[in-house]
């Protein structure tokens, strides 16, 4: 593999784990907000689960096989 590829699938990966990790922080912070009354062991849950899937996101991103799903038409 020359070194152009390997950039090229780094920076594919990275930008792929990029925009799943944002939407991944979002998702927990309107689920935080929603459940605003409920307990802290709850809210502590979310946060704690959202970092763990932070930490494995790119490990997974890397591993499992990539959907290829067109936004526009070619």
């Amino acid at each position: 593999m020359s070194l152009i590829s390997f950039i090229d699938t780094a920076a594919e990966i990275l930008i792929d784990t990029s925009i799943k990790a944002t939407v991944l922080l979002m998702l927990a912070l309107i689920a935080t907000r929603l459940l605003r009354r409920a307990s802290a062991a709850t809210t502590y849950s979310i946060w704690a689960f959202t970092m763990l899937s932070l930490i494995l996101l790119p490990l997974a991103t890397w591993m499992l096989p990539s959907w290829s799903i067109p936004i526009l038409p070619a």
